[in-house]
């Protein structure tokens, strides 16, 4: 899974949270929505879905994680 963070937050104990996603997970997304998207400040995607994702990015990364 390939994570993108933004670089103001600090996780405690990140490597033992990654670890507790489940197997089958295909996205881990942070629970918050915005009025136009979904926050993208935390996000964990496949690396064999990414590709896909990106190339559905018409409006910004945010709306398209929200549509998916």
């Amino acid at each position: 899974m390939i994570f993108k963070i933004t670089g103001k937050y600090f996780i405690p104990g990140l490597e033992r949270k990654i670890k507790n996603i489940p197997s089958n997970a295909q996205i881990v997304l942070q629970n918050k929505t915005i009025t136009h998207g979904q926050n993208t400040e935390i996000i964990g995607i496949r690396s064999n879905i990414i590709k896909q994702i990106i190339s559905k990015i018409n409006i910004s990364f945010e709306e398209t994680i929200y549509n998916i």
